[in-house]
């Protein structure tokens, strides 16, 4: 434990501590309301369904990336080409709000002022943000984690390019919690 959310002697938190206390009692209010939604009244995707849908969009860029290094000679021409590429998956596939990963957990990526598509050049700077914070432990960890105390559920690379996850559909049908009627048959 550091010193900024170590008990004091009194028993008082450290700023940290009381900061992020703090981040997770107004998302438990706002989550209590129901789920946050977008512009246009849609449910934004939760945290695990974007960690699924960004696991999925990495084993696809590190596959075209292996594919790459055959192809490529080794040293900083392979890495500008591997850049690239992460940056146009991104990018282009973005644009329209949907990446492989958005397809399989049925997400999409819209503006977060008017939650119509994100366009070309938010999504370049989405793209680049999480590129830039993906090189360092403590920008990808906040990057991953921001989404759990955010009331819109945006991560920093969503917050600099104006842009929300939200869902447009179920991965898995909502089970039915409406017992059976006098009239229902249920099977034996």
């Amino acid at each position: 434990m550091d010193e900024s959310s170590a008990p004091g002697p009194d028993g008082a938190r450290g700023p940290l501590a009381r900061f992020m206390e703090s981040q997770l009692a107004k998302a438990a209010i706002a989550e209590s309301a129901g789920p946050p939604v977008d512009p246009m009244g849609r449910e934004l995707a939760d945290w695990t369904v974007r960690v699924v849908a960004t696991t999925i969009d990495f084993l696809v860029v590190v596959a075209f990336q292996a594919i790459l290094r055959g192809l490529a000679p080794r040293g900083a021409v392979q890495f500008v080409l591997d850049m690239a590429f992460a940056l146009a998956y991104l990018t282009i596939l973005g644009a329209g709000g949907k990446t492989l990963g958005g397809l399989v957990t049925k997400t999409s990526v819209v503006s977060a002022s008017t939650g119509s598509q994100l366009g070309m050049r938010r999504a370049g700077l989405r793209s680049l943000a999480l590129l830039g914070l993906a090189f360092t432990l403590i920008g990808a960890a906040v990057d991953v984690l921001l989404p759990l105390a955010d009331p819109r559920r945006q991560c920093l690379h969503d917050k600099a390019a104006g842009s929300l996850v939200i869902r447009t559909g179920r991965i898995f049908p909502v089970a039915s919690m409406t017992p059976p009627g006098p009239g229902d048959r249920v099977a034996p």
